[in-house]
């Protein structure tokens, strides 16, 4: 009975991602409207918010890292399952619906690149791809729309109770997607003394590729024992840094203030969208978890 007094419940990742989305949301959201400077998305004052945002984020991620880390025993069983499940079903949907729009802007964005060029240039046209960014937004683009079709195939396989684990190779492409959708945002230029929220979104694609990571593994079954943790420990921050870099920036655009928004920073509906599709199949665990043990 003290064993069980002593181990972890997964529901603790959901309330603790619950409690600190409405500390930082709103902080957030302040923080656009008065201390970050429009376009740049430079912090232009000193303000308390800044300190006390970074805090709570910092000691947010670190419960996030290391408990379930330290407690991994208490979550082999937490995995996703082969069981019908509707919610899970309606998220891929969402998430694969969302890629595909942001595969369609990608590839518009592209092709203002590559109609940029300019043939009088020194450069050849491709060390212009390779300098405007071009060939990183095109690898973006294509394994976005890559990612469509596994998520469209993972919520098919919700629908009906069948295991994913037929689609190893297509589960790798969301990972593909976040590691050129990072090299991009790193040719960008900025200052990284005073950036604030671009290094929110190079947190949240790290994190993305970090859980896609373990997430592909474990529903493909490739080595993927011992990384149940990782589910907890990656999937919660990654929700919780889409959540923060989608919400304020929706707010703001539903406001009529979109023009105080970083340039190339919009409100991205696709990290909306991996955010839920995260949340939703952790409560899924959660409840999966708790009626294995209730059996």
């Amino acid at each position: 009975m003290q064993e069980n007094k002593k181990a972890l419940n997964p529901r603790f990742f959901l309330i603790l991602l619950l409690g600190t989305l409405i500390i930082s949301v709103p902080t957030r959201i302040y923080q656009l409207l008065n201390v970050i400077e429009p376009g740049t998305g430079f912090w232009k004052n000193d303000s308390p918010t800044i300190y006390f945002l970074y805090g709570i984020i910092a000691v947010f991620v670190l419960i996030c890292l290391v408990y379930p880390n330290i407690k991994r025993k208490d979550l082999r069983t937490c995995v996703p399952s082969a069981d019908k499940n509707i919610g899970v079903c309606i998220t891929s949907f969402l998430l694969s619906a969302s890629m595909a729009y942001d595969a369609v802007i990608k590839y518009g964005d592209f092709s203002d690149i590559y109609n940029g060029y300019d043939f009088y240039s020194d450069m050849t046209f491709r060390q212009y791809l390779v300098k405007s960014g071009g060939v990183a937004m095109a690898l973006e683009t294509l394994f976005a729309f890559i990612s469509v079709i596994y998520f469209l195939l993972y919520g098919i396989s919700a629908l009906k109770g069948k295991s994913p684990s037929e689609y190893k190779l297509l589960a790798v492409s969301p990972i593909l997607w976040g590691i050129f959708r990072i090299i991009y945002r790193f040719m960008r230029t900025i200052s990284f003394l005073r950036v604030s929220e671009l290094f929110f979104e190079l947190c949240m694609i790290v994190f993305i590729i970090m859980f896609f990571m373990a997430f592909a593994q474990i529903t493909a079954k490739v080595n993927g024992k011992g990384l149940e943790w990782k589910l907890f420990g990656y999937g919660v921050p990654t929700a919780f840094f889409c959540i923060l870099c989608f919400l304020p920036r929706f707010v703001l655009t539903v406001m009529g203030k979109s023009d105080l928004l970083t340039d190339q920073s919009p409100a991205e509906y696709c990290d909306a969208a991996i955010a839920a599709f995260i949340i939703v199949n952790l409560i899924s665990i959660v409840k999966n978890n708790s009626a294995k043990k209730s059996a």
